[in-house]
C-alpha cells in the first residue's frame, strides 16, 4: 500500500516537471486592456513554464510598452523571423495573451504582415495547437454590431483550424488540459498532431498555376472565391 503511494507521488512529481519543461510561445498584440493585468497573467504563465519566448507585434511595442520595457519579458522577446519561425518549431503550444480583432481577421483570412500573424501561420502550417484569449475582440461586440459580425465570422474560421479560444485568466487552465479535455460547447476539438498542413492563399495560386491542393488544406477565403470563380472549386466545398 505504502509502496503504490509513493509510486503515484513520484507520478505526480514527474507530471509537474514535465508540464514545467513544456515550452509555450506567447503572443502579443496592440491591447485595449491595461498592460499591467495582461503583465500578470504573462509572469504567471513564464512562472509556469520558465522556458517559454515572446512575440510582440511592433504596434504594441513602445517607448510606453510597460510589456515591451519589463525586464523578465525583455530576455524572452523575439525579434527576428528567423528567430519566431525556429521557436514556433519548438514551442509545444502557441498562446495568444492579447489578441485585437484586426490580428484575428487577418490571421483568419490567411494575411501575414506582422510578427504575430506571421507566427501564426507558421503555428498552423505546424499543425501546432494555438489557444487564444479573445478579451480585446469581446468587449468590441458589445458595442458594435459590425464587430459582432467580423468577430464571429473570423472566430468561426479559426476554430475550424483548431484554434481554442478563451478569457485571459482561462489561459493557464487550457495550457494544463489535452485535446480531449478541452470542450467547445457539445464538440470536442481535436488537433491533428504532427505533420504540416497546406495553406492554400490567393499569392500560392497565383505562382503555381499546377498547385495540387491536399485535401485537408486550409483554404483562406480570398483563395476559395478564386478557385469557385475559376470552377476548380463547388461553392459549397
Amino acid at each position: 500500500m505504502q509502496s503504490r503511494s509513493m509510486e503515484a507521488l513520484v507520478q505526480l512529481i514527474l507530471d509537474v516537471l514535465d508540464k514545467r519543461n513544456r515550452k509555450i510561445l506567447f503572443l502579443i498584440t496592440a491591447s485595449s486592456q491595461d498592460e499591467n493585468i495582461i503583465l500578470r497573467e504573462l509572469y504567471r504563465l513564464l512562472d509556469r513554464y520558465p522556458d517559454s519566448k515572446i512575440c510582440m507585434d511592433s504596434v504594441a511595442e513602445g517607448e510606453g510598452s510597460v510589456i515591451q520595457n519589463d525586464t523578465r519579458c525583455k530576455e524572452k522577446l523575439l525579434s527576428s523571423r528567423k528567430d519566431i519561425r525556429q521557436e514556433v518549431s519548438l514551442a509545444d503550444d502557441i498562446a495568444a495573451v492579447s489578441l485585437d480583432l484586426s490580428t484575428l481577421r487577418k490571421v483568419s483570412m490567411g494575411l501575414e504582415d506582422s510578427n504575430v500573424t506571421f507566427a501564426c501561420m507558421e503555428a498552423l502550417l505546424s499543425g501546432k495547437r494555438i489557444v487564444a484569449a479573445d478579451d480585446d475582440c469581446s468587449r468590441l461586440i458589445h458595442s458594435n454590431e459590425t464587430y459582432r459580425r467580423i468577430f464571429e465570422e473570423a472566430k468561426d474560421r479559426m476554430e475550424t483550424y483548431g484554434v481554442i479560444f478563451g478569457s485571459l485568466h482561462q489561459l493557464h487552465s487550457i495550457l494544463e488540459m489535452d485535446n480531449r479535455q478541452i470542450k467547445d460547447g457539445k464538440k470536442i476539438i481535436h488537433r491533428q498532431d504532427g505533420g504540416k498542413k497546406q495553406i492554400v492563399t490567393v499569392e500560392e495560386l497565383a505562382n503555381n498555376q499546377n498547385l495540387v491542393i491536399d485535401d485537408d488544406a486550409i483554404i483562406t477565403p480570398a483563395a476559395r472565391e478564386l478557385l469557385v470563380k475559376k470552377k476548380m472549386l463547388k461553392a459549397e466545398e
